[in-house]
């Protein structure tokens, strides 16, 4: 039974188990082979042209919202100025 407070609940029991029996030298050999996949993984996402396209779609989708938001904040900020000044913050 998983525990709801296990911060490690999302691993396959499977990986758990092995590695809660392995040695020192098996454990850190592990975490040398996950550490050369992760970097595997930030080199591929880096090198995908599709994602950086998307990526570049969503941010120039997203500039009105972005702008708006932020001429938004720009005026709160404003009056609540304005109040404090009035005393009235």
């Amino acid at each position: 039974m998983k525990n709801a407070d296990d911060p490690f609940a999302a691993l396959p029991e499977e990986f758990r188990d092995k590695m809660a029996s392995s040695s020192p030298e098996e454990i850190k050999a592990e975490i040398a082979r996950i550490a050369m996949a992760d970097q595997d993984l930030r080199q591929a996402q880096k090198d995908d042209q599709d994602l950086t396209d998307k990526k570049e779609q969503v941010k120039y989708a997203n500039e009105p919202y972005k702008e708006g938001f932020k001429a938004n904040r720009l005026q709160i900020s404003y009056l609540k100025q304005v109040l404090e000044d009035k005393g009235k913050a």
